[in-house]
Order: structure tokens, then C-alpha cells, then sequence
């Protein structure tokens, strides 16, 4: 079973949680798990169908259940029109019984939108209210966990209807009344907050699958070789449709037919006509072939594309939270009967917009359906002349395609010789913004290419926007000779230029290896474009990298601080030794971009690179090196201080690495290196934190061997008193996790990993014999213990 993760959805973005991109820019390394989630009492998952939001409920639903709690799966178009013991088995009814009777255990409602149609804004409040009454008063032993759309309603409704009542459970009575019978104050107040409790009301998003569940489903799923899928989802950059469980699993089914990915085009009509299959987990009133709703749904998506209507009408229920009236297919497919409209919109090719209100599953196909209407009416005899005037149109002597019909327009081009010619001579940028141009011939990608230099390449920067996804469809070996060619007219444009680097780079156009090295080269080309001309020489894999790692190690010539810096991602650990590293990194801090580069992004780059013991030894010796220039102590916090502490997160990480393979002096040194010299402004904290955790895990003579090696460490730079060095012994020997110290021992548990809190003076406590000390500074006792 693969292991799914979470990302937390703030307010203010709900609406981008059923957003592929939104989703993967938030990463994965930073997701929460079912187990963390699950310390929640309100939890609502949102995303779009087809993300696996079911599957994963009930998967948990019966895990919880096999471990002995009580859970329940709960469909929400069922429990608003049924009360809750109806939709439960005798067992089920029997659990329920039992947690109510207990009076302290925790049940968990899995509360799920599987058949939203079903749903109105008032049932969806119905089905939270009969759940309310099922579960008496038992509103704080009960953990729900709803799945929905991204709709702001649905978490304003559970809030409302579902409320976490704040009182302290028995447990926290018991643990209360003892630490008061022991006179120990209470560590937490009812109602209070703890950094370390989860909270009780949470929204997050199902996370799309990553690279490495891609592999894992695929495996699964028949495919013998499931890293070769994954290059040539990477090679084509068509991640965007395996992320989706659903997705995958058509995928694969074509991929074991096929063995290879298909173009965009094949992929998207093969997508429509999978998706349009008569359903399998809900009867169909009428019979409604494959063919006929395709015809139906381009007749929709065309309709669409032409009103500007991103929905279409379900039931009466549709207008009723939204501003924009939806699209009625009745009037689109009014030689239809309703029972087969609503078979269509019920397929899978359709999604949940809102209550009432179905839409496109992606727009990709929305707008391929709409050129594929117009390819069947030009067919049936419609004029070209008509189809030029739908999606272009005379300004100025000019011609100029519809700015919303670009989309269609691209489409029509990889089957319509007028429409192609129409946009070489006047748009090329849509032939390679649109549509599928990997479907174009050769021949047309040439003229494409050299239409769009042509029109775009003179003058200044235009607001061109290729996406690189297309760039990676467009780009082929055989444009070699072409974009020599147009390279040497001179092209003044910047936005031209990167195009073609991009497209030297995703094709891999060994033939073109000049015209990037000469880029990279050039002190007098962006950064952007000097960093693109490095992307593509590594795509190609040339040899003449050594050379520009060895300049920008030790510099004949200037660099900039943005371009260095661009190289040392790129190229760092494959094509860039530590040595040179360090070599660079002791140039690399002019400005505060550089500054925050190192703060922020470098750690992750030493996290991820995956380097050997050796290189991992001399990463470490270079970092400390740097980091212990200038090293002082200084009167303020956080009193010792150094030339360089932006590199003390990299230190941290590259030491969070060593101690999971060796626990010498010379890792426990660096470590309290980076420990000891914080940087003077917030940063990125996540590889200190890291750190910590390792040095916690330490076995006892290790433990012993890092706090001697702190006290050295802190005595090489600021005088301790023998007084305090004689309870620092007391402290190692006893239990240093508990400690609470004054602030001139602040050091001894800091270098542990936890900040202390003063002691407050006063009597023996009730450990014997007690070994009170005399503090310096006031003469008086204070106990340890």
C-alpha cells in the first residue's frame, strides 16, 4: 500500500487545492502522513476526483478497525437522507453502542463526498446534523475526517454543525488532579495551546503521487519496467497525467499495450474516450454508446469555449452559491432526453465544480474536444471562410487570432493546412503554445520556428511565454540546421534567444553544442540565458563542462555572484567537485541574494546530493574552515558569531548526514560547530532541527564525548568559571534532558539541543541526599534536581 501524504491548505486557498501545479510547487518532503493527521479531531481533505480521497478513507477506515478502534466509512449522499444506524452492519451498530458507552475512547467518522451529484448545499448540512444526533454527546470522543471539493461552505458548515467542545477529557482530569496531589503546578491549562499538540481542526490536500509512488503504482499495476515509464513521462514531462491514481492506472493499461508514451494528441484522445465509458460502480437508466457521447461532449465543450462558461448546469441547485450563471446542456443537446444528458455529465470526463454544477476534468480536453467539433462541421461542409471568422479577426490591415480561441486554434492546426498556414503567417507563437506541435511534421516545425524568429526575433523583451512543456514537444534533433541558421542572423530579442536554448536543451541537440558554450561563455548575455546554455549542455552531456567548473573554481575572468550561484545547483555533486566547491563558496558572499541562497537553498542541495564518505569528510572540513573565520565570542546574544554564519545551515546539514555513518571527534566538532554559531537573522532552520534529532539519539559515552567537546569548544572562546564546570559534571552524570539551568549555563544545554529555563531558588525537594550548589553571582542555593 503506498503511503499518500498531506500538505496543510491555509484560508485564502481552498480554491487552488484541486490544482495539479499548486500541489506539486508545495513538494512532498514537507507533507504530513495519515498518522499525523489522525491526532486531529477535524480533518477536511479536499481535491478532485480521481485523486484516491475514497480509497485512502476506507484503506484507513479498516485499518483502525483491525487495530481494535472504532471507524466508520459513511457515505454523505446516504447519511442525508438516512439516519446513521441505518447505514451501519450489525458489527459496525455494536462498535457504536460500545464507544458510547465508554465515555473515553475516540471513534473515527470517515464522512465521504464519493457521489457528490447527489449532494445540495442543504442535504451536505442534513448529512453533518443526522451525524450530530447519532453520536449523542459525544461530539469530543469523535475524530471526522470529511472529503469534499474545494468549496469555502463545506469548512464554514463543519465548523458550525460539528463543533470540538473545548473541555478537558478524563485523562487530562486525572493527569491534573495528580500533579496537584504531587504540588507540582499543571503543564497545561484547559483550552491552552501546546506547540506539540496537533491541531484540532485541519484542512489539507491529497498530494498527487510523486516520482518515486509513480514507480511503486506502475509496479503494481503490471508494468515490468516502471523506471522506464518514468523517464519517458520525464523525457515528454508528462508527469501532469500520472499524478492522478486513475490516471496512472489508464496509463499503464495503454503503456503495456503500447510500451511507450504517445504524443499529447493520442494521449488526450485516448483520455477522452476512456473516460466516456459507460460507468461500472453506479447503474445507467439509458444506454449511451462511447461514440454518441463523444459527439455530445465536443458539442459541450465547443459550446463552452464559444459563452466563456467554465460550467455546466446539473440541477436547480446550480445557481445558488455562484454569480455566473453555468451553461445548460439542454439547450446544447436538446435533441438529447435527460436521462442521457445526465448519464453524460456523470462520466468520469466531467468533475464536481460545485453543488449543481459539473466542468471539464482538464481544459486540455475541453479545448481539444472543441477543434475536434469544428473539424466534424468542416467535414459536413462548413466554409473555411467561416472557420477563419470564428477564431480570427481583422484589426488595423491585420489578422489577428481571438486571444480565448488560441487554444482551438492550436488544435486545428495539426489537421487543418488553412488554419496552420493562417498562424505561421501570422501567430507562430500559437504552433508552439498550443495544441500538440509534436504531432507536426518536420517540414512544419521548421517553417514554425523560422516564422516565429522572424516575426518576434527584432526588438526588445514582448511578454513572450512559451510553456516548457510544449517547448519539450516542439523540440526535435532534426531543427538542428534551422536553428544554427537563425542563430547566426544575430536575434536581439532575449525572450527568442531562451527559446531556442530551451529547445536546444530539450532535444538534446548534440549538433547545437557550440552555440550554448559560447553562451555560457558570454559576459555579456543574461543570466538567464547563460543558465538555460548550462542546462543544455548538461542535457547533452558535454565535455567541455570541466572546463567552465574549473573557471568559475578559480576565475580568469569575472562571474557573477547569479550566475555562480545558478552553476553550483546545476552542476554540484556530478559535474563539480568539493573542492571546487569550497573554493567558490569562499567568493560567494557579496550581496544579500547570495546571502540567502546559502541560507536557504544550499542545505537542501547538500541534502539531496547523495555524496559518498570521502566527499561527505571534505564537504565538512571545507564548511567548518569557512564557518570558523572571524569566530568570536561577543556579550550579546546569541554570543559566539563568525565572518560566515550563513553557511552554519549547510554545516548542519552535511554533519545530519555524517553522524548516520560515523560518530568521531571530527563529526561531533562540527556539529557543535554548527550548533554554536547561529546566524544573526532567521533562516532556514530545518537542518539544525535535523542535527538535533541526531545528537538526541546518541549513545551514552557519544553524549559524554559531544559535551566535553562543546565545553572545550565554549572555553576556547569565553572563560567559565571552575564553580560551573563542577555542576556542569553533576548535570552529564544525571539527566541533562531535564535540567533547568540559570542563564550562565545557558550554553551546556543548548549545546544538547534544548533551550533552558531558569530555576527558581527555594527548599530541598524531596529527592536525599540533595547536592544544592551556590551560585556565584547571588550567593544563594539552588537545587538541580
Amino acid at each position: 500500500m503506498i503511503e499518500r501524504t498531506f500538505q496543510d491548505i491555509q484560508e485564502g486557498q481552498l480554491i487552488d487545492a484541486d490544482r495539479q501545479s499548486f500541489l506539486v510547487g508545495l513538494g512532498w518532503s514537507t507533507g504530513t502522513t495519515w498518522e499525523d493527521l489522525l491526532r486531529s479531531k477535524r480533518v477536511l481533505i479536499v481535491g478532485e476526483a480521481g485523486t484516491g480521497k475514497t480509497y485512502e478513507c476506507r484503506s484507513q477506515a479498516k485499518r483502525l478497525r483491525e487495530s481494535g478502534q472504532p471507524a466508520f466509512f459513511i457515505e454523505m449522499a446516504a447519511l442525508a437522507t438516512g439516519d446513521l444506524r441505518s447505514l451501519l452492519d450489525d458489527e459496525e451498530e455494536a462498535s457504536l453502542d460500545m464507544w458510547l458507552s465508554s465515555q473515553s475512547d475516540v471513534a473515527t467518522f470517515f464522512l465521504d463526498s464519493i457521489d457528490e451529484l447527489k449532494l445540495t448545499l442543504g442535504s451536505f448540512e442534513q448529512a453533518l446534523k443526522r451525524l450530530k444526533k447519532g453520536i449523542r454527546s459525544q461530539l469530543g470522543g469523535a475524530r471526522i475526517v470529511t472529503t469534499t471539493r474545494p468549496i469555502p461552505v463545506d469548512e464554514r458548515l463543519m465548523r458550525e454543525v460539528l463543533p470540538v467542545p473545548q473541555e478537558l477529557s478524563r485523562k487530562e482530569h486525572e493527569e491534573t488532579f495528580a500533579m496537584i496531589a504531587m504540588r507540582q503546578h499543571p503543564t497545561r491549562q484547559a483550552g491552552s495551546k501546546d506547540d506539540d499538540a496537533a491541531p484540532e481542526w485541519r484542512t489539507v490536500a491529497l498530494m498527487p503521487l510523486s516520482d518515486s509512488q509513480i514507480v511503486e503504482l506502475a509496479r503494481d499495476q503490471g508494468v515490468v519496467d516502471p523506471e522506464t515509464l518514468l523517464e519517458d513521462l520525464e523525457r515528454r514531462n508528462a508527469q501532469e497525467f500520472a499524478r492522478r491514481p486513475q490516471d496512472l492506472i489508464e496509463l499503464c493499461a495503454d503503456w503495456r499495450e503500447n510500451e511507450r508514451i504517445r504524443t499529447h494528441r493520442n494521449q488526450v484522445a485516448a483520455n477522452v474516450r476512456a473516460k466516456l465509458q459507460p460507468r461500472d460502480d453506479r447503474p445507467e437508466l439509458p444506454e449511451l454508446s462511447v461514440d454518441k457521447a463523444v459527439d455530445g461532449a465536443s458539442r459541450l465543450a465547443l459550446a463552452m469555449q464559444f459563452t466563456r462558461r467554465m460550467t455546466m448546469r446539473h440541477s436547480a441547485a446550480s445557481d445558488i452559491m455562484e454569480d455566473e450563471a453555468a451553461l445548460d446542456p439542454g439547450f446544447i443537446l436538446s435533441d438529447w432526453k435527460l436521462d442521457e444528458r445526465k448519464a453524460l455529465l456523470e462520466r468520469p470526463l466531467f468533475g464536481f465544480a460545485s453543488y449543481g454544477r459539473m466542468r471539464f476534468h482538464h481544459r486540455s480536453v475541453a479545448e481539444y474536444l472543441a477543434a475536434e467539433r469544428l473539424r466534424t462541421l468542416r467535414d459536413r461542409g462548413m466554409p473555411f471562410r467561416a472557420l477563419k471568422r470564428l477564431i480570427s479577426a481583422q484589426t488595423r490591415n491585420k489578422t489577428i487570432v481571438r486571444p480565448s480561441k488560441r487554444p482551438i486554434a492550436g488544435w486545428l492546426a495539426l489537421r487543418e493546412e488553412g488554419i496552420f498556414e493562417l498562424l505561421r503567417d501570422h501567430e507562430p507563437a500559437v504552433l508552439l503554445s498550443e495544441g500538440d506541435p509534436e504531432t507536426l511534421s518536420v517540414s512544419q516545425r521548421s517553417q514554425a520556428l523560422h516564422a516565429y524568429v522572424e516575426r518576434y526575433g527584432a526588438g526588445g523583451w514582448r511578454g513572450l511565454s512559451i510553456p516548457y512543456i510544449q517547448i519539450h514537444r516542439f523540440a526535435s534533433p532534426e531543427l538542428a540546421q534551422d536553428i544554427r541558421q537563425l542563430w547566426e542572423t544575430g536575434i536581439e530579442n532575449p525572450e527568442v534567444r531562451e527559446t531556442l536554448l530551451h529547445i536546444i536543451k530539450a532535444g538534446r541537440i548534440v549538433e547545437c553544442a557550440d552555440i550554448a558554450y559560447g553562451v555560457v561563455r558570454d559576459v555579456e548575455a543574461s543570466t538567464a540565458e547563460r543558465l538555460i546554455a548550462v542546462d543544455a549542455l548538461l542535457a547533452i552531456e558535454e565535455p567541455r563542462l570541466a572546463e567552465i567548473t574549473a573557471d568559475v573554481a578559480a576565475p580568469q575572468e569575472p562571474w557573477s555572484q547569479k550566475v555562480t550561484w545558478g552553476i553550483v545547483q546545476r552542476l554540484f555533486p556530478h559535474n563539480l567537485s568539493v573542492a571546487q566547491l569550497c573554493q567558490i563558496l569562499s567568493r560567494l558572499n557579496e550581496g544579500r541574494r547570495s546571502v540567502d541562497h546559502l541560507r536557504y537553498e544550499f542545505p537542501s542541495l547538500i541534502t539531496n546530493a547523495a555524496l559518498d564518505p570521502t566527499d561527505l569528510e571534505a564537504l565538512r572540513d571545507g564548511l567548518a574552515e569557512l564557518v570558523s573565520a572571524g569566530l568570536r565570542w561577543t556579550e550579546a546574544w546569541p554570543h559566539i558569531t563568525c565572518d560566515r554564519p550563513e553557511l552554519t545551515g549547510a554545516l548542519a546539514a552535511t554533519c545530519a548526514q555524517g553522524l548516520e555513518r560515523s560518530k568521531s571527534d571530527s563529526w561531533l566538532h562540527a556539529s557543535v560547530l554548527a550548533l554554536r554559531v547561529q546566524p544573526s537573522e532567521r533562516g532556514n532552520n530545518e537542518p539544525h532541527k535535523t542535527l538535533h534529532e541526531r545528537l538526541r539519539d546518541l549513545a551514552a559515552d557519544d553524549n559524554a564525548r559531544l559535551f566535553w567537546t562543546a565545553d572545550s569548544f565554549v572555553q576556547s572562546l569565553h572563560a567559565i568559571p571552575d564553580a560551573w564546570k563542577r555542576l556542569a559534571e553533576v548535570i552529564l552524570h544525571d539527566s541533562p534532558v531535564e535540567l533547568r539551568v540559570d542563564r550562565d549555563l545557558y550554553w551546556i544545554k543548548e549545546a544538547l539541543g534544548d533551550r533552558p529555563a531558569p530555576l527558581r531558588p527555594g527548599p530541598c525537594c524531596w529527592r536525599q541526599p540533595c547536592e544544592c550548589v551556590q551560585t556565584p553571582k547571588t550567593g544563594g542555593s539552588m537545587c538541580w534536581h
